[in-house]
């Protein structure tokens, strides 16, 4: 890339200062600034349409997606649904059904998720030992 900030607009041939750090190839008559939306208005705007709509997006559904109502019905089966480890368990479900990820992302969200359900379900006396139950998964 050249060091000299003046260019030659691609459409009309007019010379134009390009800014720094940027690879502008056209003058601000042909391809003007783009408006960039901030993030506040952005946010304001979006909760506005899914108020008028009736429906809001950030809640978490309950038991509505498939993967809550599997673990549920895991659980209950288990006899560990009402434990602390069956409700995290299901806290779990209910983030990966409203798509709500964590910094690790859908699969570190799913991986957590594997784990919880392998501790409440040792814990329903079907698989008591959890030494047992880490050797087992690492073979």
């Amino acid at each position: 890339m050249p060091t000299d900030r003046q260019q030659y607009c691609k459409k009309c041939h007019r010379r134009f200062t390009r800014p720094q750090g940027t690879n502008r190839l056209n003058c601000y008559d042909c391809r003007p600034e783009r408006k960039v939306v901030p993030l506040s208005s952005a946010k304001s705007a979006q909760s506005a349409q899914s108020a008028g709509s009736g429906q809001n997006q950030d809640q978490i559904p309950d038991e509505d997606g498939s993967l809550a109502k599997l673990t549920k019905k895991s659980l209950d089966e288990a006899g560990v649904l009402e434990t602390w480890q069956g409700e995290s368990a299901m806290a779990l479900a209910r983030l990966i059904d409203a798509g709500k990820h964590g910094a690790s992302g859908a699969a570190g969200t799913v991986k957590a998720l594997r784990e919880a359900m392998g501790v409440a379900l040792a814990d329903s006396g079907e698989d008591a030992d959890i030494i047992t139950m880490i050797f087992e998964q690492d073979a």
